[in-house]
Order: C-alpha cells, then sequence, then structure tokens
C-alpha cells in the first residue's frame, strides 16, 4: 500500500517574510493615509440654499452694440473650445441648491396645476391708468417697450403683429409656466 504526505516546507508555498513586511508597510501607510484625508460630506451637507456672496442691487444696465457683438463673436470666439470644467455651482451631491435667481421647485412639494398655470403671476395686473415709457426693444421683431404703469412698478409690454395675433405674446406666456415649473426664477414683471 502506498502512502501519500504532503510537506508544508516546499518553497512554492512559502511566502519570503520580506514580501510580507512590504505589504504591512503598505497597508500601514496606505491606511493612515485614508484615515487623514478630509471629509466627503460635512456637517452642512448637501447645501439646500446658497448664500448671496455679493449685493447686486446696485446693478446697472450695460449696452453693447450689435455690431460689435456680432465682430467679437464671428472673429474672436469663433474657435472656442469647452474647457471641461466641472459646474461651480452645485453643492455635494450635484444639484444646484436654492439662490437669489433659482428656486428648487421639482420634487420638494406637488405642484398643483393651478400652480403651473398660475407660474409666476403672483401679484396684481398693471394698472392701465398712466403708463411712462422707458425705453424701447432694440432686439427682435415684434415692437415692445419697458414701462411704469400708474402705481410705478416697471413691466415689459410686448405687441404682437396684427396678422398673428397673440402667436409671441402666447409662446412667452408658455415659456414662462415652463420655466416656472422647471424652477428658473424669473419675474413675471421683468
Amino acid at each position: 500500500m502506498a502512502s501519500y504526505t504532503t510537506s508544508t516546507s516546499s518553497p512554492r508555498r512559502r511566502t519570503p517574510l520580506p514580501l510580507l513586511m512590504l505589504a504591512a508597510a503598505s497597508v500601514a501607510v496606505y491606511g493612515s493615509v485614508a484615515s487623514t484625508a478630509s471629509p466627503h460630506f460635512y456637517k452642512d451637507d448637501p447645501i439646500a440654499r446658497e448664500p448671496e456672496s455679493q449685493d447686486a442691487s446696485k446693478a446697472e444696465p450695460s449696452e453693447i452694440g450689435s455690431l460689435y457683438e456680432m465682430t467679437h463673436n464671428l472673429f474672436v470666439t469663433s474657435g472656442y473650445k469647452p474647457t471641461n470644467t466641472r459646474a461651480q455651482d452645485i453643492n455635494t451631491i450635484d444639484e444646484v441648491p436654492d439662490s437669489s435667481w433659482f428656486t428648487n421647485r421639482v420634487g420638494k412639494t406637488q405642484m398643483s396645476m393651478e400652480d403651473l398655470a398660475r407660474g409666476t403671476n403672483v401679484g396684481a395686473p398693471p394698472d392701465p391708468s398712466k403708463w411712462v415709457l422707458t425705453r424701447e426693444k432694440t432686439a427682435g421683431a415684434h415692437p415692445g417697450f419697458t414701462a411704469r404703469d400708474g402705481k410705478g412698478e416697471t413691466w415689459f409690454l410686448e405687441f404682437d403683429p396684427p396678422r398673428n395675433a397673440e402667436a409671441a405674446t402666447g409662446a412667452v406666456a408658455v415659456a414662462t409656466k415652463i420655466f416656472y415649473a422647471s424652477a428658473t426664477t424669473r419675474s413675471s414683471r421683468s
């Protein structure tokens, strides 16, 4: 009868001591680096509202000539290549926090059909007793004005061409409802 024995002292199964020491040192070094790294999330994460960093209440409008803008865009920035820079104003879970220009309405509460139909129209309509035109519309094909009503509130007035009644103004009305539902903050009075 044959007898079989196995030997644990075979060179193939033995791990050399220097290799074990190197593995232990690697675990110790990488483990200490991982434990001292800054946390991925902080106590206030994710930020729900972006703090206002600057006061823009005294910002003034500036005019840029159409000829300059077309020339600059055609010759100076025509070969623009994207920088592939990650968005800067997002929180740690890649969401845009609320701010003075954005209100995240999607998913926070259930929006009723009345809310969607009303959109940003939350105040009274304009007072037509007196209009003061402050400037004319300079872009687009349809006439329009920026004006103050009888109460002193500023409104933008745009008129449809007679052959297409309510075409342009109807499109603006629908677009404001879509932007409202998608959470972009834009006043109906601007």
